[in-house]
């Protein structure tokens, strides 16, 4: 996650990137996801399949017709079209409901849920007062973890390293009463990801 926001409507809308590709989550203030969308403007053609490519939305500021500018880099590794690989910023407009294109909000299952199969990250209480107990589970072999807790604005505020695959752990956090998003970030990338309100 590198920003999270809150909406003239009252909801939040986080932008990032894991696993290569640009991230798009618009939420409930108690969490719950209205849309996710992910987002790769340059989408790699079978030939090219192994190189890695790598959206990434640093910021997102809305717009007088509900939408989103997004704005980040692109980053691609060598290959046919790009010898030397290619590093980029790149500008997304986006509608109010994080599409590209008009109707994705009507298409595709995809769009509306965040798998399942990988690990597990929950949070209580949600809201919380003094401390938060974190329950996670992480389905793959890592080599560096981290917990992060960010503020609206995107600033780390809070990390605490992660050496085992699962476990429960209770944080005390001394934050101000707000909205903040709690991270799992394994290798790199962001792994798993909850808000967290704080009374």
């Amino acid at each position: 996650m590198t920003q999270m926001q809150v909406l003239l409507d009252g909801n939040l809308l986080i932008s990032g990137y894991s696993k290569l590709r640009s991230q798009l989550i618009k939420l409930t203030p108690s969490g719950e996801i209205i849309w996710h969308r992910t987002h790769t403007p340059f989408p790699l053609q079978p030939e090219n399949f192994g190189f890695h490519e790598y959206t990434h939305i640093l910021h997102s500021l809305p717009t007088s017709d509900g939408g989103f500018l997004c704005t980040g880099s692109f980053r691609s590794d060598p290959r046919d079209e790009y010898p030397n690989g290619i590093q980029t910023a790149i500008a997304l407009k986006v509608d109010e409901y994080g599409c590209l294109e008009a109707g994705c909000e009507v298409t595709g299952i995809e769009e509306l849920h965040i798998e399942k199969d990988e690990g597990q990250l929950r949070l209580f209480p949600n809201p919380a007062n003094d401390f938060v107990t974190v329950d996670y589970r992480i389905d793959k072999a890592f080599n560096q973890g981290e917990m992060r807790i960010s503020n609206q604005l995107g600033q780390v505020l809070m990390r605490k390293p992660i050496r085992k695959e699962q476990d429960q752990v209770i944080v005390r956090h001394g934050l101000e009463p707000g909205f903040y998003l709690l991270e799992l970030n394994i290798d790199g990338i962001s792994y798993r990801s909850s808000s967290i309100v704080i009374q």
